[in-house]
């Protein structure tokens, strides 16, 4: 992502074009959602890709819950049309 993107994280999750469940999430636990959002080069989509409740152990071996980023990129619009991808709100055209 651009710095600029990357400025605009906070906007992007509030207000996204769309969210899409990835239905065939790869070496994750399966609980993945795309934030899609319009960036400066309209010609492709932005998408954040966020892991909800990613367990992992703390410096004292404490279970720590959280929902992270695990990548940001851009793709083309056709990409999101894939089978794989369940839309759950907006659009991503």
């Amino acid at each position: 992502m651009t710095y600029a993107d990357f400025d605009r994280l906070p906007e992007i999750i509030a207000h996204p074009q769309a969210v899409l469940r990835d239905l065939e999430p790869k070496d994750t636990q399966g609980n993945m959602l795309l934030w899609v959002f319009q960036p400066a080069d309209a010609a492709r989509r932005g998408k954040i890709v966020v892991e909800l409740d990613l367990a992992s152990s703390g410096v004292d071996r404490t279970r720590i819950v959280t929902n992270a980023i695990r990548t940001a990129g851009y793709v083309q619009p056709n990409n999101l049309r894939e089978a794989r991808y369940e839309l759950l709100y907006g659009d991503i055209d």
